[in-house]
C-alpha cells in the first residue's frame, strides 16, 4: 500500500474502535520498512495500538530494534508493540548474515531489548549477543513494551510461551492453529507462567470484495505465493496439502505464476484465509477464536489505488 492509503486506512479503523495497527516488513524480499509508517501513524493517530508486525531478527540488531521502538513508543505516547520473528534461511542474501540457531538468538533478543527498554546499563554475555555496560541515549516512554513473537512452527511457539508477551501466527488454518495454541501453553507452563499471560494473535487475509471470483482470485494468489517459499510449502503439507505444495513447487521452478495460482484448489484458500460476503468472514474469525485465537488481525487484500473494493469494507464488518 501507498503510505496516503495506508495512512487513511489505520485512520478509519481508529475511528471503527480497532485495537491495533500491524505493519508488515518483508526481509525475504525487502520492501517498505515499517519502522518508517508507523512514525507516520504514531504522529497522524491518538489511541491506536501500533506494531510491527514484524521485523526480524537477523536483519536488525537487538540495540538497533530497542532504539526504533523507544523512539517510536515516545512519538505515539507509550502505544507501541514489538512484533519479531526469525524468518528463514532464505533471508541471508539479502542482509549477508547466517541463519543459525534461531531459537537461542530470539531468547537473547528480546532479554536484551527488555534490558534497554528498562532504561539501565545493559551487560549481556549470551551465544550471540554481547553487549557490555550499554545504556539507550534517550529516556524511554514506557519501561515495557509488550513483545510478541511470530511462528508457524511449535518449537518457537514454545519459544513464544516462554519469555513473549503474545504470539503471532500466519496463514494458519484453525486446526493448525489449536496445535500452536497449545505448544505456547506447553512453553508458558515449563517457565511457570500462566498460558493466559501469553496474547494469542493471528494475521487473517480478508477477501470481502462484491466480484466473488475476484476475491478468490486473490485469495489463490495469496495462497501460492507463499508458496514460493520452501518453508510454506512445508507448512501446506503439514496441514494436509502435501500434493498442492509440490504443484506450487513445480510452477514456481518454471516462473509460472498463473500456473502457481491454478495449483490452488478452493478448498485450500477457504482454509487458510477469510473470503466470501461479510457475514461469511466475520464466521471464519468466531472459527478461529474457538481454535484460542485472541486477537485476530484482518488483513484486506488491497486493490492498487483502489480502498473501496475490499479494505474499507473490511474495516467496517470487522469495526465496532
Amino acid at each position: 500500500m501507498p503510505i496516503v492509503d495506508t495512512l487513511a486506512s489505520v485512520k478509519e479503523a481508529e475511528k471503527r474502535g480497532f485495537e491495533s495497527a500491524w505493519v508488515v516488513e518483508s526481509s525475504l524480499a525487502p520492501a517498505k520498512d515499517a519502522i518508517s509508517y508507523l512514525g507516520a501513524f504514531a504522529v497522524s493517530t491518538d489511541h491506536i495500538g501500533l506494531a510491527t508486525g514484524v521485523i526480524n531478527i537477523f536483519s536488525r540488531s537487538a540495540t538497533l530494534i530497542a532504539s526504533s521502538l523507544a523512539t517510536l513508543d515516545e512519538m505515539s505516547k507509550g502505544r507501541m508493540i514489538l512484533g519479531i520473528g526469525t524468518g528463514h534461511v532464505a533471508i541471508t542474501p539479502y542482509h549477508s548474515v547466517k541463519f543459525r540457531d534461531p531459537l537461542n538468538r530470539m531468547r537473547e533478543y528480546v532479554t536484551v531489548f527488555r534490558q534497554l527498554i528498562s532504561g539501565g546499563s545493559v551487560k549481556f554475555q549470551g551465544k550471540h549477543l554481547r553487549v557490555d555496560g550499554l545504556k539507550l541515549g534517550l529516556q524511554p516512554f514506557r519501561q515495557h513494551i509488550p513483545v510478541y513473537i511470530a511462528t508457524v512452527g511449535e518449537r518457537l511457539a514454545r519459544v513464544a510461551g516462554e519469555i513473549a508477551d503474545g504470539v503471532l501466527f500466519v496463514l494458519t488454518s484453525p486446526p493448525q492453529v489449536a496445535e500452536l495454541v497449545k505448544a505456547v501453553r506447553e512453553g508458558a507452563e515449563a517457565a511457570g507462567r500462566s498460558s493466559h499471560d501469553v496474547d494469542v494473535a493471528c494475521y487473517l487475509p480478508t477477501f470481502m470484495m462484491k466480484d466473488g471470483e475476484k476475491s478468490m482470485r486473490g485469495a489463490r494468489q495469496t495462497v501460492a505465493g507463499y508458496g514460493r517459499s520452501v518453508f510454506y510449502r512445508r507448512l501446506y503439507r503439514k496441514m494436509g496439502y502435501p500434493k498442492e505444495a509440490e504443484l506450487l513447487r513445480e510452477a514456481w521452478i518454471r516462473g509460472d505464476m498463473e500456473q502457481a495460482i491454478a495449483r490452488v484448489p478452493e478448498r485450500m484458500a477457504r482454509e487458510l484465509v477469510l473470503v466470501g460476503s461479510p457475514d461469511e468472514c466475520v464466521r471464519r474469525v468466531e472459527e478461529y477464536k474457538r481454535a484460542g485465537v485472541e486477537l485476530p488481525v484482518i488483513q484486506p487484500f488491497y486493490v492498487l489505488g483502489d480502498l473501496d473494493s475490499n479494505v474499507r469494507p473490511s474495516i467496517k464488518a470487522f469495526g465496532t
